[in-house]
C-alpha cells in the first residue's frame, strides 16, 4: 500500500507546485490607463484599458504581468487601437487564485481569457507570451474571435514544461506519468488537448506570427518553430540574444509585431 500510497501523494504534490505562480519583479504600465476589472470565477481580475478603436489584447505569460508588455501600449494606440490587458489570477494586482493561493493551472488561463474577450470584445489581435501564448491559443480554437494572433516564446504542450519540471525534481518514468495525470486531473482535459501544434490542424486558426528566440532558456526554440510549420496561416520570426523574458521589450520585435497587426 505505502508504495502506491506515497508516490500518488508526491505526484498531487508536485501537479501543486507545477501551477505554484512564481514570484517575479513587478513592472509598471503605462500612466495613461484606464483601471477596470472583470468577474471571472468568484475574482475580480484588474487589468487596463489605453486608446479606443479595435481591441488589441496583451497577454502575458504564466508569472508575467502586463508591466512585461507595456511597449506595446503605445505604438498601437498610434495606430487608432484600443489596448486591453489584464494580470491573470493570483499574478499582479489580481488576488489569489481560482483556487486560493497562489495556485492557477491552464484551463484557468482559458477561461479567464474568454471572460475578458466577453467583457470587452471581439479581438483585431491578440499578443500573448510564453504559456499566454498556449491559452490564447487554445481559446482561439474554442471559438474566441480573433483576426491576427501574435505567439511570443510559445510553448508547443504542456510537457514542454512538465518534462524538466520533473527532471529537476529528480522523477523516473513512472512518476512522471503519475504526474501528468494529476495534471489531467486538475485541467479536467487531457493533457494532448492543450498541445498547440495540433490546433492548426484541426482548427480554423487566423493569420499568426510566431516570435521565438534561437537560445530562449525557458522554452525550447523548437517548441516555436514547430507551431509556425504546423499552423497553415503561421510566419516565424526569429530572434537571437533575445531570451524568453526580454524579447518583450525589444524594438525590433515589438514594431514586426506592431506592423503585423497593422496590416489585417
Amino acid at each position: 500500500m505505502l508504495d502506491r500510497t506515497v508516490p500518488a501523494v508526491a505526484a498531487r504534490w508536485a501537479e501543486r507546485l507545477f501551477f505554484r505562480v512564481p514570484r517575479l519583479r513587478s513592472r509598471p504600465v503605462p500612466p495613461d490607463g484606464r483601471s477596470v476589472s472583470v468577474e471571472f470565477d468568484g475574482l475580480r481580475l484588474a487589468g487596463q484599458v489605453w486608446g479606443a478603436g479595435p481591441t488589441v489584447y496583451l497577454v502575458p505569460g504564466f508569472g508575467g504581468e502586463i508591466g512585461q508588455l507595456a511597449g506595446f501600449v503605445q505604438p498601437f494606440t498610434a495606430r487608432g487601437l484600443r489596448v486591453v490587458a489584464f494580470d491573470w489570477p493570483a499574478h499582479g494586482r489580481t488576488r489569489a487564485g481560482t483556487t486560493g493561493g497562489q495556485y492557477v493551472n491552464s484551463q484557468d488561463l482559458v477561461n479567464s481569457l474568454h471572460a475578458i474577450a466577453t467583457a470587452y470584445g471581439p479581438a483585431r489581435a491578440i499578443i500573448a507570451h510564453s504559456m499566454g501564448a498556449g491559452a490564447a491559443a487554445n481559446a482561439v480554437r474554442d471559438g474566441l474571435p480573433t483576426g491576427r494572433l501574435a505567439l511570443i516564446a510559445p510553448g508547443a504542450s504542456i510537457q514542454t514544461a512538465a518534462r524538466p519540471f520533473a527532471d529537476a525534481l529528480g522523477m523516473r518514468e513512472p512518476a512522471y506519468r503519475r504526474l501528468l495525470a494529476e495534471v489531467e486531473r486538475a485541467l479536467g482535459h487531457p493533457v494532448r488537448s492543450y498541445e498547440v501544434t495540433e490546433i492548426g490542424r484541426i482548427a480554423r486558426t487566423p493569420p499568426t506570427l510566431v516570435v521565438h528566440d534561437q537560445h530562449d532558456p525557458l522554452v525550447p526554440f523548437t517548441d516555436g518553430e514547430s507551431i509556425a510549420h504546423a499552423w497553415p496561416k503561421a510566419r516565424l520570426v526569429t530572434t537571437t540574444g533575445l531570451g524568453h523574458n526580454r524579447i518583450l521589450g525589444d524594438p525590433g520585435v515589438i514594431e514586426k509585431v506592431v506592423d503585423f497587426v497593422a496590416a489585417a
